[in-house]
């Protein structure tokens, strides 16, 4: 996923533009600086996200918000407890080591440090659908320490722990219907559909298109 040219990331970017949109989401990856300068020369605004981690999902995790419309807390740690296991283990959201924790905020902080100074950076995402989702909450606190004049999405489209910018949606498999939020934030639909375009050639697995 890494653009052939500096050509490659003006194209894309300009294509957007031609194709109607005025934002991009950069989707749990970061990308060259010049990615984000052509951005800011060309007018695109970015949303941008964390990478994720964590292990396999845990099937609850994953299905609950998507078909229940069931939300699980995510601040229940594991006491104190961080080992390698934790990482490949199938947790609930929430039940990691403090360790992990320290991780991901010292590469959190990295990520504001070395993107906050593009202007077309408008939201931070810190976590996408429960991958790895834990402590939204103070993951929201740090950011905003970081960067006060940005807006977050704090869990994109899953596990609402009620305490971003905006309710977040990601909607597939059905008909879409808006809602106002109960606590008076902005409603987001951050992904729908999963409409795709397969092209000879540019596929990975032409059998399964």
């Amino acid at each position: 996923y890494t653009a052939p040219s500096d050509e490659a990331l003006i194209y894309d970017i300009t294509l957007m533009k031609l194709l109607g949109f005025n934002m991009l989401r950069k989707h749990i990856k970061i990308e060259p600086m010049r990615w984000y300068y052509h951005c800011d020369r060309l007018g695109m605004l970015v949303w941008q996200d964390m990478p994720s981690g964590g292990g396999q999902y845990n099937l609850l995790t994953i299905s609950a918000p998507l078909i229940t419309g069931v939300h699980l807390k995510d601040s229940h740690y594991t006491p104190d407890v961080f080992t390698q296991e934790l990482l490949s283990e199938d947790l609930a959201p929430g039940q990691r080591g403090k360790g992990l924790w320290d991780d991901v905020r010292a590469e959190l902080e990295e990520l504001v440090a070395q993107l906050q100074n593009c202007p077309c950076i408008v939201l931070w995402v810190p976590f996408n659908e429960g991958w790895g989702q834990f402590d939204a909450k103070n993951a929201v606190r740090l950011i905003r320490r970081l960067d006060p004049t940005r807006l977050i999405d704090h869990a994109s489209g899953w596990h609402d722990q009620g305490v971003s910018d905006v309710k977040s949606l990601h909607v597939y498999f059905k008909p879409y219907r808006f809602k106002p939020d109960k606590k008076g934030r902005a409603v987001v639909l951050s992904e729908f559909g999963g409409y795709n375009l397969p092209v000879a050639g540019h596929t990975w697995n032409a059998k399964d298109v």
